[in-house]
């Protein structure tokens, strides 16, 4: 009977990913649409056409991933649920390694395509895009924060970067899409031209932040607020193992079970800045949680 009631379940955890999954597709399919659209393949007449048109699609379909890369740990809940949080860690990086790949390869052709329609030496393209393009400077920081973020994560995972380090630099990220963003949108000569896509893009962004002040924001704020949790009592259970019974309101509406996996983060200075993995370590009894 456990079965055949899971069954279902796992089917409907199936349709749903898949209704994710076909989410970003339809939108790397219509990115791809309006590439076209602006002469993505039909405007190719040489090599700098070409190296040009791809350094474009490069740059539009990194800065999607970008996008989906700050969601991805955005603690958007329903997908937490749907996937697993460790499942989407997996994601993050994989998707951030295809990300910093995009972006590079757009910054690559876009200058060896205009260096070959200018027929000049990349190096000098180099010094006129940033004469004649006051958003280069802008994009060149965002650039190199996004490879900043990307190197951050490589050595932490070799445990050679403090956490709060890592931290810290992952918070440029957001940096890095508002300066990515106003060399796409404000200044990008495709977007200007085609009100479409600069509207589509802009809904892309307007989206991405408001899920990230939504779940990383607004519903945290709004569940310390509710449960008021304060840590009541910290017992040492043996030698540099520590239980921490935490107390609130309304725990019950809670609806926590034992093992069930939270992030904490404690409010002081020097914790503040740290979310901590840890499980219930006792079945909740309404008036109080147990964390070891």
């Amino acid at each position: 009977m456990y079965a055949q009631a899971s069954l279902p379940r796992m089917r409907f955890r199936v349709q749903r990913l898949g209704l994710f999954g076909a989410f970003a597709l339809v939108n790397a399919g219509v990115i791809v649409y309006l590439w076209l659209y602006d002469g993505g393949i039909s405007n190719i007449h040489g090599f700098g056409d070409a190296f040009t048109s791809i350094g474009r699609i490069t740059g539009l379909l990194g800065a999607f991933l970008l996008l989906i890369q700050i969601l991805l740990l955005a603690r958007i809940k329903p997908l937490e649920r749907l996937v697993g949080f460790d499942r989407l860690t997996v994601w993050h990086r994989v998707n951030g390694k295809v990300c910093l790949y995009l972006i590079l390869a757009h910054v690559i052709f876009i200058t060896l395509g205009y260096a070959a329609l200018d027929r000049i030496s990349v190096l000098s393209e180099v010094s006129t895009l940033f004469n004649l393009y006051p958003d280069m400077i802008q994009a060149t920081i965002g650039t190199a924060l996004i490879v900043i973020v990307a190197v951050s994560s490589f050595v932490i995972a070799r445990r050679r970067l403090k956490y709060e380090t890592w931290y810290f630099v992952h918070l440029t990220a957001y940096l890095g899409v508002l300066l990515a963003w106003y060399h796409q949108i404000p200044t990008g000569n495709e977007f200007i031209l085609n009100a479409s896509a600069g509207i589509y893009w802009t809904l892309l962004y307007l989206g991405t932040l408001g899920l990230i002040v939504l779940f990383r924001l607004a519903l945290p704020t709004f569940v310390g607020f509710r449960y008021q949790l304060r840590v009541a009592e910290v017992t040492e259970e043996s030698q540099g193992v520590y239980s921490l019974r935490i107390t609130g309101r309304h725990l019950d509406r809670m609806h926590a079970r034992a093992g069930q996996f939270f992030l904490w983060r404690f409010m002081t200075w020097k914790l503040v800045w740290q979310s901590h993995p840890f499980s219930l370590s006792a079945a909740p009894d309404g008036q109080s949680l147990r964390i070891t």
